[in-house]
């Protein structure tokens, strides 16, 4: 794995895109302390057109994100993985949240020590650690303010959450909302939260698709399935748990990467993007992959052999880094708003679940699937569960959903495979 280097004298973590991120540090303390992620957004590249194509001149973006754990000291990660220019970041901050725009007292963030930071194409960059309270399951508010023409942005598109862009000028630490006019439902840039926490269990990363990134689900309300599993966690083992981390994209396909049908926001592929958004992300334990209906439903689709052979390599890939890898089966398709069902295609989805349910190459089963289909036509979403496009479930069946991911195999312990 790629190191971080130094880029300008800053020493905080500019790294290669594809590499690993700084490392974690353990301070004396009677009890251990260790760096984990507590949020984290999969990066994409720059839709064809709309605001990640136009990016941002003399502004200040502002975003909520979830914590899933909390922690005494916070940094964050920023990427210009696909931008086409060095990306000037003029000033950042952290806060809690509050209504809306308006976020509470504000603690600056540096970079190597310095308020102003450059980032240049295909890097990602850690802030320096504040002191900074984090608490379990609670918005944090990161505002990034941009001096120069970004061009194209690395961002993510289906954030199912509000962010507010700012009148010219730099408003990171404003405490009201007054200048933030423009609200778009993306995060731009910001790919990641970690926190300094006493007796977490590290993170597990959930590499999916749309239903892992909670299309669906009702906006700003954290009822994503990895939502609800972190409830689910936080309930049974309260801070002696695991993050939960979603590096779900929409649309994403293990095999294919977006730009191929001429979507390059559906980002790369699930097999190219392991190594960034599941083994890189800080204090990484154990993985659930929950990928595969994109592969099976999208035009011109996937035969089962190839997808097969697609996810057998992921779970490869994360035992190789000694990580235990759970996966889901896929859901139903059947009468989806996209018009992509076929008889011939759902042979294939049952096809892989069949090789799901008895494979030996996976440490667990999650059977969605069992969970969210129709009794009476097992090719359908339950009528309860669906969102209304026939492929997304709603909150019940996200919630469902996080009810059958067996909580005993994510909490038993094994060690960080990365030190991040």
């Amino acid at each position: 794995m790629r190191r971080s280097r130094v880029v300008s004298g800053v020493l905080a973590g500019l790294v290669l895109g594809a590499g690993a991120l700084p490392g974690s540090t353990a301070e004396a303390s009677p009890e251990p302390r260790s760096w984990v992620g507590s949020w984290a957004g999969a990066p994409e590249p720059a839709a064809l057109s709309g605001p990640s194509r136009e990016g941002f001149a003399n502004r200040t973006v502002r975003m909520v994100v979830h914590s899933s754990l909390a922690g005494e000291r916070a940094r964050v990660r920023l990427s210009n993985l696909y931008g086409d220019r060095p990306l000037r970041v003029g000033h950042a901050a952290l806060a809690q949240a509050g209504k809306g725009a308006a976020s509470g007292p504000q603690r600056e963030l540096t970079f190597g020590g310095r308020r102003q930071v450059t980032i240049p194409p295909g890097r990602e960059l850690y802030s320096d650690p504040v002191r900074f309270a984090v608490k379990a399951s609670e918005d944090v508010v990161v505002s990034v303010y941009l001096p120069a023409a970004t061009g194209p942005a690395t961002w993510h598109w289906e954030s199912r959450q509000t962010s507010y862009v700012s009148e010219a000028g730099d408003h990171s630490t404003d405490r009201d909302g007054g200048a933030f006019g423009g609200r778009v439902d993306s995060w731009f840039f910001l790919t990641g939260l970690d926190v300094l926490s006493r007796g977490a269990r590290g993170s597990v990363v959930v590499l999916g698709d749309s239903i892992t990134d909670g299309v669906g689900s009702t906006p700003n309300a954290h009822r994503r399935w990895t939502d609800r599993l972190n409830e689910r966690l936080a309930r049974s083992y309260g801070a002696r748990r695991p993050a939960v981390l979603n590096a779900g994209i929409a649309s994403n396909r293990v095999l294919k990467p977006g730009g191929e049908l001429g979507y390059p926001e559906w980002g790369e592929s699930g097999l190219d993007r392991f190594a960034r958004d599941v083994a890189g992300q800080t204090g990484v334990r154990k993985t659930i992959l929950a990928l595969g209906v994109n592969d099976i439903h999208i035009p011109p689709g996937s035969s089962a052999a190839d997808l097969i052979a697609g996810l057998r390599d992921i779970a490869a890939r994360s035992h190789r880094r000694g990580m235990p890898i759970a996966v889901a089966t896929v859901t139903p398709f059947e009468n989806n708003a996209y018009g992509t069902y076929t008889p011939q295609r759902e042979a294939v989805r049952r096809q892989v679940n069949t090789y799901l349910r008895h494979s030996r190459d996976f440490d667990a089963l999650i059977d969605f699937d069992a969970v969210v289909r129709d009794p009476r036509h097992p090719s359908r979403i339950r009528p309860e569960f669906d969102s209304g496009d026939s492929l997304h479930p709603n909150d019940a069946g996200y919630r469902a959903m996080a009810d059958q991911v067996p909580l005993h195999w994510l909490t038993r312990t094994v060690p960080a495979a990365t030190t991040h």
